[in-house]
C-alpha cells in the first residue's frame, strides 16, 4: 500500500474534522451556555471543566475458509465530557471533531482491508511473507486541559508489511471557553506580511535544528495547509509537528519546533496564564 495514499486520507480526514467542529459551533452553543461558562471560567482560570474518556473498537479480517487474520487492531474513539451542565454544549462541540477524526479512522481501515483483498488476487503476491496480519491502531492523549485550552494528540500507526510501517501524529487545540477548534496562532488571518513572517520563521528554526534538508515551499504551504493538525499548546507557547514526508524525505523522520507565546500573533495570547 502507498505511503502517501493513507497518509492523505488520514489529513483530509483531520482537516474535515476541523472543518466539522467550526460548522457545528454555531449551531450547538446557545447564548446561555456560552455566557455560563464564561462565567464559570473566568472564576477558576487554571481549572479544567472537562475530562477525556475513549472507547475501543476492534478491527478483525480474517480469511473465510483458513485460521488466518489478515487485518488486526484496535481503533479508539474519543470524546470530551463536561463535569458540569453549563459546559456540557461546550463538550459536545470537541467531542465531534474527534468523533470526524474516528470515522476517519474506521474508512482507514476498510481501505487497508480493500488493499489486502486486492493483494490476494494479484497472482505473483507472496502470501507467506505478506506480514500478516496487517496492524491498525489509534489513541489519544490529553496534552493540555485547563480553563483555557483543551489540546488532544492522536497518534495513528499501521503496519502493511516490513516495508510499510508508520506512525502519524496529529493535534486537536480547543479553546476550552467555547469548544471551537483553534486552527493556527502563528499569524492573525488575512494578514499576509505576518503570515510570510512565520513562514521565514518556522523555516529558520527548522533549518537551524535539523539543517538544510527541510524544503522551503513545503514548510510554506503546509503552514497553511497542516498546522491545523500539526501543533500543540504547551505552557508557555506551541510546538508545531511535521510527518514524515511532509517537509522532507520519508527517511528524515519527523520534525518539531518551539515557539514561545511572544513569538505568537497578539490574539493567541489569550490561552495563556500569564
Amino acid at each position: 500500500m502507498n505511503k502517501k495514499r493513507i497518509f492523505a486520507i488520514i489529513l483530509a480526514g483531520a482537516l474535515v474534522a476541523a472543518c466539522v467542529s467550526c460548522s457545528n459551533n454555531s449551531e450547538k452553543n446557545t447564548d446561555k451556555d456560552q455566557a455560563l461558562s464564561a462565567e464559570t471560567i473566568e472564576n477558576a482560570p487554571e481549572k479544567s471543566h472537562f475530562t477525556m474518556v475513549e472507547r475501543e473498537y476492534p478491527v478483525t479480517f480474517k480469511a473465510q475458509d483458513e485460521d488466518v487474520i489478515y487485518v488486526t487492531g484496535n481503533l479508539r474513539k474519543a470524546s470530551m465530557v463536561a463535569f458540569d451542565r453549563a459546559n456540557s454544549a461546550i463538550s459536545k462541540n470537541m467531542s465531534s471533531a474527534l468523533a470526524s477524526a474516528h470515522d476517519r479512522n474506521t474508512e482507514n481501515a476498510d481501505v487497508l482491508m480493500q488493499d489486502v483483498m486486492a493483494a490476494l488476487k494479484t497472482a505473483d503476491f507472496d502470501k507467506q511473507n505478506a506480514g500478516f496480519p496487517w496492524r491498525i491502531s489509534s489513541d489519544y492523549e490529553l496534552m493540555r486541559n485547563d480553563g483555557l485550552v483543551v489540546c488532544v494528540k492522536e497518534t495513528i500507526e499501521y503496519f502493511a508489511g516490513d516495508n510499510n510501517h508508520n506512525v502519524y501524529t496529529f493535534y486537536y487545540n480547543f479553546d476550552a471557553k467555547t469548544g471551537e477548534q483553534i486552527t493556527q496562532v502563528m499569524y492573525d488571518e488575512g494578514d499576509d506580511d505576518a503570515r510570510d513572517a512565520a513562514d521565514s520563521l518556522l523555516y529558520d528554526k527548522l533549518t537551524a535544528k535539523y539543517g538544510e534538508i527541510i524544503n522551503y515551499d513545503m514548510v510554506t504551504s503546509s503552514i497553511v495547509e497542516a498546522t491545523v493538525d500539526g501543533w500543540y499548546f504547551t505552557d508557555s507557547g506551541i510546538v508545531v509537528h511535521f510527518n514524515r514526508d511532509t517537509i522532507a524525505p520519508y527517511e528524515e523522520g519527523e520534525f518539531e519546533v518551539e515557539f514561545t507565546k511572544d513569538e505568537l500573533f497578539e490574539t493567541a495570547k489569550q490561552y495563556f496564564l500569564s
